[in-house]
C-alpha cells in the first residue's frame, strides 16, 4: 500500500518550530527516505526525533540503503510515546550517494508515527 505521509504546518504538533511530518498507518511498509551525497569511507550519524501515539503496534526502523535499495545499516526502535531522539552510526564504504530515511511496517490502521529534526552529521 502507498506510504500516506504528509507536512503537518502547526506548532501544537511539531518537536520543535513550526512543522513536522507524520507518517500515517495502513498495513504495508511506510516510509520518509532523502537521497544525500556523502564522502566514501566516512561515518555518518543519522538523527531524528519521533513520537509514537499511544497505541503504536509496529517497531520504528531507523536505516541507510545505497543507490540500489540494499541494506547498508538499519536499527529497529521499539514505539516510544512523547518525543524521543533516536539516532544510529553508518560507514559510507566506496559509496559517493547513499538513502537514509525512517520507516514502520503498518500492523493496523491507527498508527502514527511524527519525525521532526531530522539530522545527518559528519562524524
Amino acid at each position: 500500500s502507498p506510504t500516506r505521509t504528509k507536512v503537518e504546518y502547526m506548532k501544537s504538533t511539531a518537536y520543535q518550530g513550526m512543522n513536522n511530518i507524520i507518517i500515517n498507518s495502513s498495513t504495508g511498509w511506510q516510509d520518509l527516505i532523502y537521497r544525500v551525497e556523502v564522502k566514501r569511507n566516512t561515518n555518518y550519524e543519522i538523527s531524528v526525533m519521533v513520537k509514537t501515539n499511544s497505541e503504536f503496534a509496529s517497531t520504528i526502523e531507523l536505516l541507510s540503503l545505497n543507490n540500489n535499495n540494499a541494506q547498508i545499516r538499519k536499527m529497529d526502535f521499539a514505539p516510544v510515546g512523547e518525543w524521543t531522539r533516536i539516532s544510529m552510526t553508518i560507514n559510507t564504504g566506496n559509496l559517493d550517494i547513499i538513502k537514509i530515511g525512517i520507516g514502520y511496517t503498518g500492523t493496523n490502521s491507527t498508527d502514527w508515527l511524527r519525525v521532526d529534526d531530522f539530522g545527518f552529521f559528519q562524524k
